[in-house]
């Protein structure tokens, strides 16, 4: 799913809370995030360089953030 039709979902589920139906928007929230992450895994799980690109990402992100937790506790 692009970014437009993040946007327009994300419209769509607003227009639906301000209706109060939040139990149903909620379910489809939880229904997405599960395929997102579904689709993500066999991309990374399929591709090891995809994967290992994705480590470094993720590894470079936690080296970033415990870099500012120590600046903030000084």
């Amino acid at each position: 799913m692009n970014n437009s039709n993040n946007l327009a979902a994300y419209i769509l589920y607003l227009a639906d809370l301000l209706r109060g139906d939040f139990p149903r928007v909620l379910d489809d929230a939880i229904i997405n995030s599960n395929i997102a992450h579904q689709n993500q895994m066999t991309q990374l799980l399929s591709d090891p360089v995809r994967a290992k690109c994705f480590a470094t990402l993720i590894f470079d992100m936690l080296i970033r953030m415990n870099r500012q937790n120590n600046e903030t506790r000084v």
